[in-house]
């Protein structure tokens, strides 16, 4: 097995991994902090927010891998796009690492909240509001690193003919729609929802299966030597 084979399977391992936890992370966070009551909510279910917690730092681990595996790959066609790529999916882990340490903060203020007089409610609620925010925005900027990164991974897949260009041009697609949706909610509108993450999604589960059971396409590897 050659290297670039190996390659393969450990980068589309990740990926799989990196979108089963995240997946399974944030339905469990999001299931208790999503609602008006997430202060009454989160301290009794510390145990399943931790765990939420947990699977997404796998997943946030798995994303600064990829770029860190993808590197010396494409580094052979294209050392610049190489490095964009790695270093927005390190800045991407970064900051979901740091979101999901504002989320931790949510069970000692539920804590505090649920401890309180009735008159000092509303102090919790608003820093509660404010932590919502920030690990919004947070998540925001994560996805916006991931969708241009995520270009530049796809144009260099597609010159290269890396895998098969139906998959990259469904790459491009779901980045373009994701980036769309983000940049679009941030600044204020409302958007057609979760159907915006479907395409992207599809690449997330059709390119690790490619690499894994095909790997890299042999002519690319034959034309790069």
């Amino acid at each position: 097995m050659t290297a670039e084979r190996k390659s393969a399977i450990i980068i589309g391992v990740l990926i799989l991994g990196s979108t089963t936890t995240f997946m399974i992370g944030d339905n469990i966070v999001g299931g208790i902090l999503s609602g008006s009551g997430f202060l009454e909510q989160a301290f009794p279910n510390a145990q399943s927010i931790g765990l939420g917690i947990l699977l997404q730092i796998v997943n946030d681990f798995a994303v600064i891998g990829i770029g860190l595996v993808f590197y010396p790959l494409l580094a052979q066609y294209n050392p610049r796009i190489a490095l964009i790529y790695q270093s927005t999916r390190i800045i991407e882990g970064s900051l979901l690492l740091v979101s999901g340490a504002v989320i931790l903060l949510f069970i000692p203020l539920s804590q505090q909240y649920l401890q309180a007089f009735p008159t000092e409610l509303g102090h919790f609620e608003t820093v509660g509001i404010i932590l919502k925010s920030a690990k919004y925005q947070l998540f925001q900027l994560a996805m916006i690193t991931l969708s241009v990164g995520s270009f530049f991974l796809c144009y260099l897949l597609y010159k290269e003919r890396l895998i098969p260009r139906v998959l990259t041009v469904l790459g491009f697609l779901g980045y373009g729609m994701l980036l769309c949706k983000v940049v679009v909610e941030t600044l204020g509108y409302s958007t057609a929802g979760q159907i915006l993450y479907l395409p992207g999604t599809l690449f997330e589960l059709a390119l690790p299966l490619w690499l894994i059971f095909k790997g890299f396409r042999p002519l690319s590897i034959s034309k790069r030597g």
